[in-house]
């Protein structure tokens, strides 16, 4: 059994985007550990429908390969009153 209660976080800046039905909403990463991640996204309309147990794919560009990886999530909060780097409203999803 693994126990990731003594796991680090890594405060992780890497573009990213979730994929909502056919619709791709941009974000970046805020932080990343071996029990998930937070994305800051951009506000979208489609982003009002999340909920904590939503199952959302998670599309991350890596530094080292130039083709995305792909990742399932499943929501455990939404802030819909966050702001991303550079001072724009934005959704955060953990």
């Amino acid at each position: 059994m693994n126990d990731f209660s003594f796991q680090p976080v890594h405060h992780v800046r890497l573009r990213c985007h979730l994929r909502l039905g056919r619709s791709l909403i941009p974000g970046w990463t805020a932080s990343l550990s071996a029990r998930g991640l937070y994305v800051i996204a951009t506000r979208s309309p489609r982003l009002a429908s999340l909920e904590p147990g939503s199952q959302v794919p998670v599309l991350l560009r890596l530094k080292a390969r130039h083709e995305l990886v792909s990742a399932s999530t499943e929501v455990a909060w939404v802030n819909a009153h966050e702001w991303d780097i550079f001072g724009r409203g934005s959704v955060g999803v953990g």
